[in-house]
């Protein structure tokens, strides 16, 4: 019995390729699960610009982090990527992209904003989720949620 205080999350992934020398027909199941919400921030921040360098997704109006997110390029033409920055040395990391269009829900991991150090303590505002554009700046829709 829905409780009022949850999301529902699908899935699914079909992939049919037969025009590259091999063949690959593969369908997953549709699956779904159900998650508690116990927070009442979200959706946040909305519309980002990501630049070609790279764009630093606030996310402020959340009281702490580990909730869903959806992100969305809204750009036709362009790809965005969307990783980490150690705000200490400048690094870089990119986990997932967008191509023109799509979609994605994911759960953003309760440490953002964080660093785990080698003494297993965490320091604060250390990294930032970071949106960057190939080609041209893209318009990119983030709609995050509380835990």
């Amino acid at each position: 019995m829905p409780t009022g205080r949850e999301a529902t999350v699908r899935t699914s992934l079909q992939i049919n390729n037969t025009m590259s020398g091999g063949e690959i027909q593969y369908y997953s199941r549709p699956t779904s699960f159900q998650a508690a919400v116990d927070g009442n921030n979200g959706p946040t921040p909305g519309v980002q610009l990501a630049a070609l360098d790279h764009t630093a997704v606030n996310f402020a109006e959340l009281t702490s982090y580990g909730g869903f997110c959806r992100m969305q390029n809204l750009d036709p033409l362009n790809i965005v990527h969307v990783g980490v920055r150690d705000n200490v040395s400048g690094l870089e990391l990119f986990l997932m992209e967008l191509l023109p269009g799509e979609s994605y829900v994911i759960r953003l991991s309760s440490l953002i904003g964080g660093a785990v150090t080698g003494t297993g303590t965490v320091e604060t505002d250390a990294t930032s989720v970071i949106l960057k554009a190939t080609g041209a700046p893209c318009r990119v829709l983030v709609e995050a949620f509380d835990p």
